[in-house]
């Protein structure tokens, strides 16, 4: 919805995008919102160099609307702020619309310039962004009242684009609030519309009714409408967009039970992201598509996967001016698991040890959890039968389980109780394992309901269950009681015994 301008009366609509890196990182190593962020600054230091109150106005509203793409929402809306004082001091002087007209209007005198544009067009151009800027920030009840606003500014000749957009809002708070006929009906109007007038503004509009159709559950649909704009793209010059359209093909396949060809269009989606330089979507990308890999046996695409991103997150590509330490601890992370799913174990346990260390490094007192945990089933699976090693996966889980309970996971602590209880039934000590799958038990009935998943947490409880009445035969009657298959089985990585 929100994309970089070309000048401040150019069309603000753009692609779902938000801007960072897209469509190419130029020489200096900026995306296009930072430089059109950079260059409004310049625009804006030029006009309080000329006295320009309407240069300045301008100025500030192209740079709330850089701002936004960024997800700068706050310094977005002050700067627009900022310029609304300005237009306000301009139609109380009432001298600037007057030279304006007059020189619109007397070929006598010379064209309008950069300092005597229409008052009328900038501030409907500024209503469009404030829309804009807060429904992408999600701040419906706001949006809504400024596309209200905005509504009486875009009329007339000349602001049709702005109509565009501002409708384009007006769709997504439809689909913001359930209303997906409206936003549909909103869509299949602005694709008629820009059709031939506007064909990337028309493809855009395309991609965003296939989100709408697979918010609405039609998931069929959706992947068509998708795989029609990547069709349709010019691989070059719409290359964010067919990223972006790949990445929704594949979410529709994958919602239609079609696994196989939704991974491999969620692969090309992270291909391409990586390709643009698209650092945030590198980064947002890579783990649901490494675990959707491991699910469907394919480990060593995992590794490849998390360890370009995890390269992407160490270079510091985790937003304008942060760094890639917290998102290099949680890759690393799943590096660690992806490795371990691979039967590359040396590497799952030394990229494990790492994600610890980057973790508490990090300040993520649960990303070390996680990677804790992942360690200790690593070395309790397959290194099981070294006692040092059993004793080292103990205390890390007993680590682990601590912090997730300190943190406010109390699934994931318990599922740690339930990991150390099957290890020390694997080892024959039952006292010990009977102990912990007490406490398991407790943990899982003590769970609220909101964290009872009612995918698993079902089996969890009846594992449980059934390893405590072994354990109690087995201490009633030790030599005649045979250990069956299947028994004090470990959880895996993913807590599910």
């Amino acid at each position: 919805m929100l994309a970089v301008m070309a000048d401040e009366h150019s069309d603000p609509g753009g692609p779902p995008a938000d801007g960072r890196g897209q469509d190419g990182t130029g020489a200096d190593g900026l995306g296009p919102a930072e430089r059109a962020l950079a260059a409004a600054r310049g625009a804006l230091d030029a006009a309080r160099a000329r006295e320009s109150a309407y240069g300045i106005a301008a100025a500030e509203v192209r740079m709330a609307q850089a701002l936004a793409v960024l997800g700068r929402t706050d310094e977005a809306l002050q700067r627009l702020d900022d310029a609304g004082r300005y237009v306000d001091l301009l139609r109380a002087d009432g001298r600037h619309d007057t030279v304006s007209w007059l020189k619109r209007a007397s070929p006598a005198l010379p064209p309008p310039g950069q300092d005597d544009g229409d008052l009328g067009l900038l501030e409907a151009y500024a209503g469009v962004v404030r829309a804009q800027t807060l429904a992408a920030a999600g701040r419906w009840g706001e949006a809504s009242a400024a596309v209200e606003a905005a509504t009486p500014l875009v009329r007339g000749w000349g602001r049709r684009d702005l109509r565009r957009a501002l409708d384009a809002v007006r769709t997504a708070l439809a689909q913001a609030h359930g209303d997906h006929v409206s936003a549909l009906a909103g869509l299949d109007r602005r694709i008629r519309e820009t059709e031939r007038a506007d064909p990337a503004g028309s493809l855009r509009a395309r991609y965003e009714r296939a989100a709408v159709l697979l918010d609405d559950g039609q998931a069929g649909e959706a992947a068509r409408a998708a795989l029609l704009v990547v069709r349709d793209a010019d691989p070059e010059r719409d290359a964010a967009l067919v990223a972006a359209s790949r990445q929704l093909l594949g979410a529709a396949l994958a919602a239609d039970g079609r696994t196989d060809e939704a991974l491999t269009a969620l692969r090309a989606a992270f291909d391409d992201f990586s390709r643009l330089g698209d650092t945030a979507a590198v980064l947002g990308a890579a783990p649901g598509l490494a675990d959707g890999l491991v699910s469907a046996g394919r480990p060593a695409e995992a590794v490849d996967v998390l360890a370009a991103a995890l390269a992407t997150a160490e270079a510091g590509g985790s937003g304008p001016g942060g760094s890639g330490a917290g998102p290099a601890a949680a890759l690393r992370s799943s590096l660690g698991v992806a490795y371990d799913e691979a039967g590359r174990v040396d590497e799952a346990v030394t990229t494990l040890e790492a994600a610890v260390a980057g973790a508490e490094a990090a300040g993520d007192p649960v990303a070390a959890a996680d990677a804790r945990h992942g360690l200790a089933v690593v070395l309790a699976t397959r290194r099981g039968d070294d006692p040092e090693q059993a004793v080292e996966a103990l205390s890390l889980l007993d680590a682990a389980r601590d912090a997730y309970r300190e943190h406010g996971h109390p699934d994931r602590a318990v599922g740690c109780d339930h990991e150390a209880a099957a290890l020390l039934g694997r080892l024959g000590s039952y006292p010990a394992a009977r102990s912990r799958y007490a406490a398991a038990a407790a943990g899982y009935e003590g769970l609220p309901e909101a964290l009872r998943d009612t995918g698993s947490w079902p089996d969890e409880v009846a594992d449980v269950a059934a390893n405590l009445a072994l354990l109690d035969t087995l201490a009633a009657d030790p030599s005649g009681t045979e250990v069956p298959d299947g028994a004090f089985r470990s959880g895996g990585h993913r807590m599910r015994h």
